[in-house]
């Protein structure tokens, strides 16, 4: 993976044959870096406004570096406390001084994530009230939409900016371009403008040039202490405060109001209680234990007859002729609606139907449902009640 712009690759007394591909992969050497690309940062801003996102604040391609990583984790909480580990040793700087973005899924278990050393976001003079994210003008490149190796060429006086199909990119002279190139395999080249590299073969998209991805706007670099505060005027506070206060003040006499009302409501209610008491049971009032008055008039109401025995009788007579020419599934009896329910089994459907005609001619009220047949004959559910 190529993130570098200056040609670091070249051979010196910090940089050996053996450490040449590495050297790719670190900080870059003190060069003159190349200052955000102006068509490429147009591009970003037109995909902000059409996301309906502040205006972002684009930086130097070449000071921001891409990478995709590995990260086999479900939850994002756990994907950002594991991504500095994962990324440990491809920094020269300290962790605390350089900024990582969110990561971007690219395919299942790995994530784009963008990092750039705090100066470069001292150099781009954020205020902490400006609300705009931070990306990189490589971000105004979207990805080659195929699987095997591909690049995205944006090409500028001197300049060639990169997107790979794996999410990273890179930004390198012009002159450096197809030595890259060559190292890196020879990955698919499909060129976004006019200008393109001489002599290699490309498919040319300059006619129209892809749109930037949505999704690469997910990799805001505003971290840390460069985090977006919204900062609300004093004047506003104030008002705020006053508020708040005369909320409070408002809330309070409305509670006040609100337990005035109800004591003259329950007063109301008790006076009612008692005047009803006087009435129907002398010597008691509302302020006596529940369990008192409830005592009282419990005893001026006898408890209603229960015809469980009587139906029950009647119904044993009624059937007993038929001996074992019948049996009884389930019993169950309410009460509340004095209802005796006989889930009555037999051989065929003929005993059955002489059970419930017994019923009827002792004098009960019977209600049957259809009858079924079962494994061992037949079932029919009677609903048996006194005669009125």
């Amino acid at each position: 993976m190529f993130t570098q712009y200056d040609g670091c690759c070249s051979e010196g007394p910090e940089n050996t044959s053996e450490e040449r591909s590495r050297a790719l992969v670190v900080q870059p050497q003190q060069a003159e870096v190349p200052a955000v690309s102006a068509a490429l940062a147009t591009r970003l801003r037109s995909a902000a406004a059409a996301a309906g996102i502040s205006e972002p604040i684009v930086l130097p391609g070449a000071s921001v570096t891409l990478f995709n990583v590995h990260l086999p984790l479900k939850s994002a909480r756990q994907r950002r406390k594991a991504l500095t580990y994962a990324l440990d040793g491809e920094w020269c700087k300290d962790a605390a001084e350089v900024r990582l973005s969110p990561a971007r899924a690219v395919t299942q278990d790995h994530y784009l994530v963008a990092v750039c050393d705090d100066s470069v976001l001292e150099k781009a003079g954020i205020e902490a009230d400006f609300p705009g994210i931070a990306v990189p003008d490589t971000m105004g490149i979207p990805c080659p939409e195929q699987e095997q190796p591909a690049w995205n060429i944006w090409c500028e006086a001197g300049v060639a900016y990169v997107r790979q199909s794996d999410g990273t990119g890179f930004v390198c002279r012009s002159d450096s371009f197809t030595m890259l190139w060559q190292q890196a395999g020879k990955p698919d080249l499909f060129c976004l403008t006019p200008k393109r590299p001489a002599g290699l073969p490309l498919v040319d998209l300059s006619g129209d040039p892809p749109q930037v991805d949505p999704r690469d706007l997910a990799l805001d670099l505003r971290q840390g202490p460069f985090r977006y505060r919204r900062k609300a005027p004093r004047r506003f506070l104030r008002v705020a405060a006053a508020a708040v206060l005369v909320g409070i003040a408002g809330h309070l006499s409305l509670m006040a109001a609100d337990a005035q009302a109800l004591s003259t409501i329950a007063d109301r209610q008790v006076s009612f209680a008692n005047a009803a008491l006087a009435e129907k049971a002398p010597g008691l009032t509302a302020d006596q234990p529940l369990r008192l008055i409830a005592a009282r008039f419990s005893n001026n109401n006898p408890t209603e007859e229960d015809h469980f025995m009587e139906i029950l009788a009647h119904a044993s007579r009624a059937l007993r002729a038929q001996g074992s020419q019948i049996s009884f599934r389930e019993l169950r009896y309410g009460a509340r609606e004095g209802v005796l329910t006989l889930l009555v089994q037999g051989s065929e459907f003929g005993p059955l139907q002489t059970a419930e005609a017994a019923l009827v001619a002792a004098g009960l009220q019977v209600t049957s449902g259809t009858a079924t047949a079962t494994e061992g004959g037949a079932e029919v559910l009677l609903q048996v009640r006194s005669a009125p």
